[in-house]
């Protein structure tokens, strides 16, 4: 968590851990999932596990995360990027949570990051946890990122100024479109 998500604790902070939290409620336990923190240095808080086997840990793991230093998007992108990309899966996807504040100087674009992605034939989506940021252009700069990321990265931007709405919309449409995609892969004409 970036010191940009710590301006608007506890607001931002709660919104983040809620939208994780929630996301892994909706995966299967026969799904795989990996926890990528994107605060200073990229770190893998947890390789590609089988959510029946790590479910309750990674709650616990995204619960215990705290503000430190700044972000840099397109280093954690990439360290997603390499941990998935060689799976053998059908679908794969990096559900990229954020307020969108980055780095100036970041080695790594995340626009290139998210092209890179979707070249792999991998989603990237993207959660928008804004709140009315004490920098309206550092706001809006971050929502026109987290949006071109998703539309680049050929998946769904989702963005909630509102902690009070993230229940009732972001899941909804989340577990829509999970169910779509479980529903094609499962029923696939040979």
């Amino acid at each position: 968590i970036s010191r940009s998500m710590y301006h608007s604790l506890p607001k931002q902070l709660i919104i983040a851990k809620e939208a994780a939290t929630k996301l892994v409620s909706l995966l299967e336990d026969e799904d795989y999932v990996a926890f990528v923190t994107l605060a200073g240095d990229t770190k893998v808080e947890l390789p590609p596990t089988r959510v029946a086997d790590c479910r309750e840990e990674l709650y616990t793991k995204i619960q215990s995360v705290e503000p430190t230093q700044g972000t840099f998007v397109g280093a954690s992108l990439n360290m997603a990027y390499e941990l998935i990309r060689y799976m053998d899966f059908e679908e794969k996807q990096i559900m990229l949570i954020s307020d969108g504040k980055q780095y100036a100087n970041e080695p790594i674009k995340a626009i290139d990051m998210a092209q890179t992605i979707r070249d792999a034939d991998i989603s990237l989506s993207t959660v928008s946890v804004l709140t009315h940021s004490y920098d309206y252009n550092a706001h809006t700069e971050g929502c026109r990122l987290l949006k071109r990321l998703a539309e680049i990265g050929g998946g769904v931007n989702y963005d909630f100024l509102d902690e009070n709405k993230l229940s009732e919309l972001i899941f909804a449409d989340i577990a829509d479109n999970l169910t779509e995609s479980i529903v094609e892969r499962d029923s696939k004409v040979n």
